[in-house]
């Protein structure tokens, strides 16, 4: 027997699993007619309707896939993508993008993820449970010249793909633990600055040119507080977290012009905002940085000074760069030395000066470098050189100990460990290197999605990386074996092999971790 089940101006129809039920997403805009449904293949009657926000209707194109083990059916819409549960018939999730159509979907064949790809040329997936949900990663498809019309699994659920509704080209991305490790990746779009607090269970964002910070709660990857604005014009680049996480130092500018002020830099408590020191310049605030017992702060400005400041707003010392616009500066582990990056506002080439601060004495300067950061196990600077590569220098003889290796001219900065046992170099390519601080061997290299990273920094106990980029966003990578292995055993739906725990892992058996 054929049964015939007339729909007006459907847009697209998925049939259930067991064959007993066809979802459908209309044409129709007007507000009686809006929704989708899903009928009774038998009888051809409506079992229920898809009916949530934006769905599953309008001029846009609209997709919806049921999981394989029919569970769940998501639907596309204007904005977001919804999910019902079929059992209750009810609607279960609504996932959240940036503006713009959803205009593809599919599940892997597991039923335990779903990907969506927008008219922004971005894919996402993410982890679907009866009770929660969660952005696992946001793939962009840079290769692409128009929207994403659509995507799918691999067989095996290890890779997905996704095409371009100007058919101009398809991108395959493989979502194995191939090395990435990625642990999160939180919704904070045009984070520029990254820090951990020292309790490790937080971290702590802000946006270029920002106003205010973002301080984020990694157990549950939600916000949990924002520190700012300030009650007058304020204006940052630059914050440093104080090592007992109670104040964050912020250089920027205060006055709506652009050029500075008298209030440049300024220190406000991170529990409730109050502002506690103002430090003045006549020109930005380019770095700020704590001493290692949080007592003083190091300003960097463009007005060719750099102020170490105590709690109480007394300036200690100013150093001095005739001629040179600061962008930098560090304290070494014991706080004795500090380190400023400066560029030359004539030829515009760049210098490191090691000072002793205390006397204001000069104890050692580099030419054509930049990014200073002390090793802190001891008396060596790391730096990036004028050829893109990060160097490390014996402080007292100025001897070269290290050169890393990496992408030709790619090394956007560095930062050791908190142990020092490992340095992490960011790349314009977007990977994150890892290298044995003592040996200088690579270790590890973690992927990106081609455009460059601007910030890392490591957890306290440093068993975690965190990592911003323009078009990665905030992204959180597990350093550690335990780690490591327990994503592998989420993402992987099979036993790693001892050739991929040696590869990816770095350990022998996987069994033996």
């Amino acid at each position: 027997m054929v049964s015939t089940l007339i729909v007006v101006a459907p847009e697209d129809t998925a049939l259930s699993p067991d064959g007993r039920s066809i979802a459908v997403a209309t044409r129709f805009s007007d507000t009686a007619n809006s929704d989708g449904a899903v009928f009774d293949v038998k009888t051809g009657e409506e079992a229920f309707r898809l009916h949530a926000p934006g769905c599953c209707s309008g001029p846009e194109a609209r997709e919806v896939s049921w999981s394989p083990d029919g569970r769940f059916l998501a639907a596309a819409s204007e904005d977001a993508t919804h999910v019902w549960d079929t059992e209750t018939e009810r609607l279960r999730h609504t996932l959240l993008g940036p503006p713009g159509f959803v205009r593809a979907v599919a599940w892997s064949p597991d039923s335990s993820r779903l990907i969506t790809g927008g008219s922004d040329g971005t894919a996402r997936v993410w982890e679907i449970r009866d009770a929660s949900v969660r952005e696992l990663w946001s793939l962009p498809a840079q290769e692409t010249n128009s929207s994403i019309v659509g995507v799918a699994f691999s067989p095996d659920g290890t890779r997905v793909m996704a095409g371009d509704g100007g058919n101009s080209a398809v991108k395959i991305w493989d979502l194995e633990p191939t090395g990435d490790a990625e642990w999160a990746n939180l919704p904070a779009p045009g984070a520029f600055r990254v820090q951990f607090m020292p309790d490790g269970r937080h971290l702590v964002t802000s946006r270029e040119f920002d106003h205010a910070v973002t301080i984020w709660d990694l157990q549950t990857g939600r916000p949990d507080r924002r520190i700012g604005p300030a009650t007058d014009y304020f204006e940052f680049q630059s914050f440093d977290v104080s090592p007992d996480g109670s104040s964050i130092a912020l250089g920027g500018h205060s006055r709506p012009d652009g050029f500075g002020g008298a209030a440049a830099a300024r220190v406000w408590d991170t529990s409730n905002g109050e502002e506690l020191v103002r430090i003045g310049h006549e020109l930005d605030v380019n770095d700020v940085s704590f001493s290692p017992d949080g007592e003083d702060v190091v300003t960097a400005s463009w007005d060719d000074t750099a102020k170490i400041v105590d709690r109480s707003g007394a300036v200690l010392r100013v150093l001095r760069e005739r001629g040179f616009n600061l962008f930098g500066a560090r304290f070494s582990p014991d706080g004795r030395l500090v380190a400023t990056e400066a560029q030359s506002a004539e030829s515009g080439r760049s210098r490191v000066t090691i000072w002793n601060w205390e006397g204001k004495e000069v104890v050692r300067r580099i030419s054509d470098a930049f990014e200073p950061t002390f090793d802190p196990n001891g008396p060596r600077i790391g730096l990036v050189n004028r050829d893109g590569l990060v160097e490390i220098q014996d402080i007292g003889s100025g001897s070269r100990v290290a050169v890393l290796d990496g992408p030709s001219g790619g090394a956007t900065r560095l930062v050791f460990s908190p142990d020092g046992s490992q340095i992490a170099v960011p790349h314009t390519d977007g990977t994150i290197r890892l290298f044995d601080a003592a040996t200088g061997a690579q270790q590890l290299v973690l992927p990106g999605f081609g455009c460059t990273v601007d910030r890392v920094s490591f957890s306290p106990d440093g068993t975690k990386l965190a990592s911003t980029s323009p078009c990665g966003g905030l992204r959180i990578w597990a350093l550690d074996i335990d780690d490591l292995l327990e994503i592998a055993r989420r993402e992987v739906p099979r036993a790693l092999t001892d050739e991929e725990c040696r590869q990816y892992l770095h350990v022998d058996q996987c069994s033996q971790a």
